[in-house]
């Protein structure tokens, strides 16, 4: 699993990844290395030659207007995918449903967010993973929880350490957690 590597390469190179964008990058690519297969799906060009997929996959559509920041597929179901949106057809609305998934990763940086909204950025994304492990739609769920803003300023390091706190709740729901040691940018 890349999360810890992510992690080791964002502790040594701090200021190289600054955006959630850039992370999602770095995890993406070090999850191309590990699964490098091509693999067969349902889908189809007009002369019925079948097109292929990796397992990983970044902003992947879930259900219920929701996307995860990166997904690695099961192995099981690529070949079911018959969706453009890399899907399998389902009789309900709205007519197909999401591969089941190996990974479901989410991954959230801190700036300059408000106490408020940043709790509740933390708690939708780490419900949302919990859900697919409790639904069964993932084996593994990963919230990676990255802090960007250097300062010595108390107040924004208290704020910072208790967002750490409140996203390690993660774990008591089996999501599995990774974190940054920021520490060391407010020295």
């Amino acid at each position: 699993m890349s999360c810890p590597n992510t992690i080791k390469m964002i502790n040594d190179t701090p200021y190289i990844y600054n955006t959630e964008a850039d992370i999602q990058g770095l995890v993406y690519s070090e999850l191309l290395k590990e699964y490098k297969k091509d693999y067969l799906t349902g889908l189809t060009d007009s002369k019925g030659k079948r097109y292929f997929t990796k397992r990983v996959h970044r902003e992947y559509f879930v259900g219920e207007r929701r996307r995860l920041d990166t997904v690695v597929f099961s192995e099981e179901e690529i070949e079911m995918i018959d969706k453009d949106c890399l899907g399998i057809k389902t009789p309900q609305r709205p007519g197909y449903r999401p591969v089941k998934l190996q990974d479901a990763i989410e991954i959230k940086t801190v700036g300059g967010k408000g106490k408020k909204t940043l709790f509740k950025e933390i708690t939708t994304d780490i419900d949302r993973l919990a859900k697919l492990l409790k639904d069964k739609k993932t084996k593994n769920a990963h919230f990676t929880f990255i802090i960007r803003w250097s300062t010595k300023n108390k107040s924004i390091m208290e704020r910072m350490k208790k967002a750490e706190e409140h996203a390690k709740e993660c774990i008591k729901s089996g999501v599995n957690f990774y974190c940054n040691t920021y520490e060391t940018l407010f020295k």
